[in-house]
């Protein structure tokens, strides 16, 4: 069993409307990146050993991302490998179709989607 480490991961997210073909490449990026994180790899080898598709409060989205999702959450997040952040914060508020919500508007906008 692995030990329960949240800090080689960090909350983050895409807007909701992201269904653009900017959007899928992201996506794109975002799972080989999840294969290139020891710690993510190793919770994704849980998953996939499992008998039901997840592991603790882990699992796997349509897509194949890893993605967690707490008790009581109503969506899944994908998680996001530390050297992801800045895709997923450039994402969140670079781009011109997002506008500038704000600090706190954006942080609660990313935690909604990314883990």
């Amino acid at each position: 069993m692995l030990p329960y480490h949240a800090g080689d991961v960090a909350v983050a997210s895409l807007p909701a409307s992201a269904t653009s073909v900017h959007a899928s490449s992201f996506l794109s990026e975002l799972k080989t990146a999840l294969q290139q994180d020891p710690f993510l790899q190793s919770v994704g080898e849980e998953v996939d050993g499992s008998d039901h598709g997840a592991w603790r409060e882990f699992c796997r989205n349509e897509q194949g991302l890893l993605c967690y999702q707490h008790e009581g959450d109503e969506t899944q997040r994908i998680c996001v490998p530390r050297l992801s952040c800045d895709a997923v914060l450039h994402a969140a508020h670079g781009d011109a179709l997002t506008g500038h919500p704000g600090i706190t508007r954006t942080a609660a906008n990313i935690a909604q989607f990314f883990w």
